[in-house]
């Protein structure tokens, strides 16, 4: 990642150091157990998360070999409610995928254009490769 960034390239990293943060806490493992500020890993700038509706999380994963907890509903207190509200903990942005993969696509890359960060680069011409 950072020789990339060193290039002056933009990094998109799908499930990266939160998504890994919550998978481990929410089989149980302590929050503070793990010292985040000592982890030696390159923080993102920004961190989005993606959400979908239940009907439609649930119809995407009925039409691939989806595993049991998978498919149950998502509630509070569900393994996939738990996982969400860590993730939420850390303060993401949220953006919608209930349209089309292109649609999210072009949601994350307007943001990522009006997003404050004068020395990023996030060029039309990033986004396009993004949806090829």
């Amino acid at each position: 990642i950072q020789s990339l960034l060193d290039k002056g390239q933009t990094v998109i990293c799908d499930r990266y150091i939160y998504s890994t943060i919550a998978y481990h806490m929410v089989r149980g493992v302590e929050g503070e157990s793990v010292r985040l500020c000592t982890l030696p890993i390159r923080w993102p700038d920004y961190y989005f998360l993606i959400k979908t509706s239940e009907k439609k999380r649930r119809a995407r994963l009925k039409r691939r070999e989806a595993t049991a907890i998978e498919l149950k509903p998502k509630t509070p207190n569900s393994y996939f409610g738990r996982f969400e509200r860590i993730l939420e903990s850390y303060r993401p942005i949220v953006v919608s995928n209930d349209g089309s993969m292109l649609k999210t696509v072009n949601l994350l890359c307007a943001y990522l254009r009006e997003l404050p960060r004068p020395h990023l680069l996030h060029s039309s011409k990033e986004c396009d490769a993004l949806k090829n």
